[in-house]
């Protein structure tokens, strides 16, 4: 049987019915509805990796990413499994707007989500470590600054702290009468790291009694005392002086155990500005960065033995001529003793120069040729004129 239908008429009624049956497209998706975003936060380079469980039971798999989108997104509960960096402590919060849906200290998180909902989720690792302040004279005071010069911590010593973030920190001692007080000592903690500053305060001096005082036949006594007290010598040198924008520098970095016993667990880090260089990865000797810090971990040097490694920095591709890359190498260890150590023994800093590009634009060329080419021919018709 034949339609009473026309070809035209037909046409009509066909995209008719793909226009309704996209707008129930769009409402079934509207059922859905909004959208999850899940951040990443961390005062390191480390992020790391989750997983996510939707409704249906599908699984989300993610790896290191800062920011990530997930729309659109069912209406029902999902789980959140974060394998986080090495030593870190997670925080998970799950957000419906403003309003809190969950907030957990841990790796794992489920939380339900409406028909419609915007999620935001922002996972957020710290790392921590234990600093530990002490003297030879005990109940001295003291003050611990962090980054910005900012006070974090005040006591007597002996004193520990822990849980402490991973920062670089500075001890500066109190003064005691008729001592020399301990100049401020700078310290990287690291992850999971312990730390120690002592401070040793020489006492060794006349005190004024108003008495008359028997000179001193050797008054560089103490000084010599100081400079017997060096334990290592850190040394960071680079392959060249300057380097073009976007070129690698080698850098050399050496640690000498200047005692006679071993030092043991000792901590290696090299500071630099990641706004003007970066550092090749992998890095020599199980070193790592992490934020603006190479790290290494040594297990021990022994007495007049002395620990190497070699990386590489790469300055960055907009540079200006005369920009300055500056690293400055640090190291600390158990039972290592900084008072009366010259500054330039345990912190060095290595300048490098940037030079304009390298290679030659072929127009210049071409034109230096070219000028020494026709002075070659001048100088010939010069010759077979004056024959």
């Amino acid at each position: 049987m034949r339609l009473p239908v026309s070809c035209p008429a037909l046409k009509m009624i066909l995209g008719s019915l793909m226009v309704i049956f996209g707008l129930s497209l769009t409402t079934i998706a509207s059922a859905f509805g909004g959208s999850m975003t899940i951040n990443q936060i961390s005062p390191t380079s480390a992020l790391g990796s989750w997983s996510l469980t939707k409704p249906d039971g599908s699984v989300l798999h993610n790896q290191q990413q800062v920011t990530s989108l997930v729309t659109p997104i069912a209406a029902g509960t999902y789980a959140l499994n974060v394998i986080a960096p090495p030593t870190a402590k997670t925080q998970i919060v799950a957000k419906d707007g403003a309003n809190i849906l969950r907030s957990v200290e841990g790796t794992t998180m489920s939380f339900l989500v409406t028909e419609g909902a915007t999620i935001t989720i922002v996972i957020t690792y710290s790392f921590t470590g234990t600093i530990t302040v002490d003297s030879n004279i005990p109940g001295v005071p003291f003050v611990i600054r962090g980054e910005a010069n900012v006070v974090t911590y005040s006591g007597s010593t002996p004193a520990v702290y822990q849980a402490v973030p991973s920062q670089e920190y500075t001890v500066s001692y109190n003064t005691v009468d008729g001592c020399v007080t301990p100049r401020n000592q700078t310290r990287s903690l690291r992850a999971d790291y312990k730390i120690t500053f002592f401070g040793d305060y020489r006492c060794d001096f006349p005190v004024d009694t108003g008495a008359i005082q028997t000179p001193v036949a050797e008054p560089q006594a103490p000084i010599v005392k100081k400079q017997e007290q060096k334990l290592m010598r850190i040394s960071l040198t680079a392959n060249q002086t300057e380097v073009a924008a976007g070129g690698t520098v080698r850098y050399q970095l050496s640690v000498r155990n200047l005692s006679r016993t071993t030092m043991e667990d000792l901590a290696v880090s090299v500071q630099f500005d990641p706004s003007v260089m970066s550092i090749s990865v992998p890095v020599g000797r199980q070193g790592e960065v992490r934020g603006n810090l190479v790290l290494w971990t040594i297990p021990a040097i022994f007495a007049g033995q002395t620990w190497n490694t070699e990386f590489g920095g790469i300055a960055a591709d907009n540079l200006q001529a005369g920009t300055r890359l500056e690293l400055t190498a640090r190291a600390s260890g158990t039972g290592l003793v900084e008072s009366g150590t010259p500054v330039a023994s345990l912190t060095h800093t290595i300048g490098v120069a940037l030079l304009p590009q390298t290679g030659m634009r072929t127009d210049i060329l071409f034109l230096i040729v070219s000028t020494v080419a026709g002075g070659i021919l001048a100088l010939i018709r010069n010759r077979r004129t004056a024959a």
